[in-house]
């Protein structure tokens, strides 16, 4: 959805069993617009952060809930009852959230990279309607295939 501020992504959640591969693969998701940016246009702009949904914004809040929520973090198991944006004051925090969206974005940046035609199209596509949604969004995404991890099916998106 393109605002005033930015665009990001609208959709609905998606109940997943909530290992740490799901929540990698949400933190792509997030951060597949910025790839798409930058296998696109060569650059990225500031569209991905911005308010408090962005996708930036929920990219930083999936991860910091791994690190200091869901004892996925690199402390293991612990639980930290502070408010998110406070542990970001702390440079190792912040290093460790960092490390997790960048790696984010180079794996969508490689999954979208396998299918720049398709990714070239669908830009065009998005430039002349400006949104895409519905139908539409479901005939772009059914033409993707992401392979899948060993154990799960193969699914589109």
């Amino acid at each position: 959805m393109l605002t005033r501020e930015g665009g990001h992504t609208v959709r609905r959640h998606v109940d997943r069993a909530g290992v740490l591969a799901d929540y990698e693969a949400e933190l792509a998701y997030a951060m597949a617009g910025r790839a798409a940016e930058r296998l696109v246009l060569g650059e990225v702009s500031g569209g991905a952060g911005g308010p408090p949904e962005s996708d930036l914004a929920q990219a930083t809040r999936i991860a910091l809930s791994l690190d200091m929520l869901l004892g996925l973090g690199a402390h293991g198991p612990v639980w930290c009852n502070t408010a998110l944006d406070t542990v970001l004051r702390d440079t190792e925090a912040r290093e460790r959230v960092r490390a997790r969206i960048e790696a984010a974005e180079a794996s969508a940046e490689a999954i979208l990279g396998e299918r720049m035609n398709l990714l070239q199209d669908m830009a065009r596509a998005l430039a002349q309607e400006r949104l895409l949604r519905g139908d539409a969004l479901a005939g772009w995404l059914a033409q993707v295939r992401v392979q899948p991890r060993d154990g799960d099916q193969a699914c589109a998106g």
